[in-house]
């Protein structure tokens, strides 16, 4: 099978596992698949399962085989659940085997999770001899953008749409890249799909997005009416990305010119629930700036 078409077997457990619907994967039975796309298939179950935070069920299907998937991801369960030695786990498989497209996606994951090692997960997305699988390269999109280098991650989304126009992921890896670069084509294109795709799969990370773009837009009704929405998903989504959704919470406010207070209220709930995330550092890095700015027009002025 083309590892770059979305067809055949496994065509509807990728589109919902890359649309953010983890409970229909989860429900899913291995006894569906044949023998090419088995593995395959039980890596987007069990990944799901994770997503959702049932590790139970994951170990127990993870558990009846011994291969470098199953051990990967299992170690990856332990570091989310606390335990050290699954850290340590995926630090040893990710220098014995980081041409692994296994390895690569959750060790890059890991690396960011763990250590906020942007640049070391690229490198390591960046660096295998093996040809790279589309989730590897959205992955790596993501992180470019993260790292702000929207021009490389702009540049390598062209390379890789020549080898496939249809897949979820490279439409998703298309609609993020054009989120950042913000421009109106870019954003009304973007927008389109997140709103396509929230209407058809409704999940907390489609909606976050569709709230990005409409915010980016100053479609300030709009935004409102995803904020309650999210709202409502929010308690019942395991492992929400919930900091993001602060972090858009803060830029609505500030779009309305809400209350100071409102503001600041936000501020403190994100950094209670992420002290290094990036709109935190951001802010930290403009603040100090600016108290540079003052105190060298202070000193000039003496």
């Amino acid at each position: 099978m083309d590892p770059f078409s979305d067809s055949g077997e496994l065509y509807a457990i990728r589109q919902q596992f890359f649309a953010g619907q983890y409970s229909a994967v989860a429900e899913l039975s291995l006894d569906e698949f044949s023998e090419p796309y088995y593995a395959a298939a039980k890596q987007y179950i069990t990944r799901s399962q994770i997503a959702l935070g049932d590790f139970k069920t994951a170990l127990a299907t993870l558990q009846t085989e011994d291969d470098l998937t199953s051990e990967t991801l299992s170690a990856y369960i332990q570091y989310l659940q606390g335990n050290t030695a699954g850290g340590a786990k995926l630090e040893q498989l990710i220098a014995a085997h980081q041409d692994t497209e296994i390895v690569q996606i959750i060790g890059a994951i890991y690396l960011v999770k763990a250590n906020a090692d942007v640049d070391g997960a690229i490198t390591l997305l960046s660096t295998s001899t093996e040809s790279p699988s589309m989730e590897s390269i959205l992955l790596l999109l993501q992180l470019r953008i993260l790292n702000h280098q929207l021009p490389l991650a702009a540049k390598e989304l062209q390379q890789i749409k020549k080898l496939a126009q249809d897949s979820i992921i490279i439409q998703l890896a298309e609609a993020l890249v054009n989120l950042s670069l913000g421009g109106e084509a870019e954003l009304q294109q973007a927008y389109y799909f997140f709103e396509e795709i929230s209407s058809q799969w409704l999940s907390f990370s489609n909606l976050l997005s569709l709230l990005a773009v409409n915010l980016q837009m100053n479609r300030l009704p709009e935004s409102e009416e995803t904020i309650k929405q999210l709202q409502l998903l929010l308690d019942t989504v395991e492992g929400a990305p919930r900091a993001d959704f602060i972090a858009n919470q803060i830029t609505y406010a500030l779009l309305t010119e809400a209350e100071d207070a409102r503001v600041e209220e936000l501020r403190a709930e994100l950094a209670l629930v992420d002290p290094q995330h990036p709109y935190l550092v951001d802010y930290a890095a403009k603040n100090l700036l600016f108290d540079d700015i003052v105190a060298k027009y202070e000193q000039a002025q003496v």
